[in-house]
């Protein structure tokens, strides 16, 4: 599957990370002047030892995607909805709160839109620690939503075990 994370910081890097480690395309939409100083890695550190992928950046996602991870804070989610020119085929948003549901659905479609949480501690700058590897999905899993299940059997292999860090590094 392709995906894009749209606010890679702890939770969207972890899911960059996770997902690449996998082997799924996975592009990071970032802001255009952070991208030349966006680490070409990120490392996921385990209790069993560390993962590191590459965090192919982007600041403009021109090109449709299985699955749009949307991670930004809730503040800044309608700015940074302006980088995403093309249509996912689902959108997963792992912000706190329920406004920016309707948000997506009106941009998106009902159908598109998948709400999640995740877990996610940042314990110092550039790293964080998951408390949990689970991804819990809000909305049920239908035909309506044909990309859901994939995307979720997806997330279910990257899935990392609990306190799990990642380090993004510039090499």
């Amino acid at each position: 599957m392709k995906h894009a994370v749209l606010g890679v910081g702890a939770i969207g890097g972890l899911m960059a990370t996770a997902l690449s480690s996998i082997g799924e395309d996975v592009e990071s939409v970032v802001r255009a002047e952070k991208l030349a100083t966006y680490p070409e890695r990120i490392t996921l550190q385990q209790p069993v030892g560390f993962i590191t992928a590459s965090a192919r950046a982007v600041s403009r996602l021109t090109e449709p995607v299985d699955v749009l991870w949307i991670s930004t804070k809730a503040y800044q989610l309608r700015s940074a909805l302006e980088s995403i020119e093309a249509s996912p085929k689902i959108v997963v948003p792992l912000l706190n709160g329920v406004d920016h549901t309707a948000v997506l659905r009106s941009r998106f479609a009902d159908e598109r839109v998948v709400p999640a949480t995740i877990a996610v501690k940042q314990i110092e700058r550039r790293m964080v620690i998951s408390r949990s590897a689970r991804l819990c999905l809000l909305a049920g899993l239908s035909a309506d939503r044909p990309c859901s299940d994939r995307c979720l059997a997806c997330y279910s292999r990257a899935a990392a075990p609990s306190a799990t860090s990642l380090r993004m590094s510039r090499r």
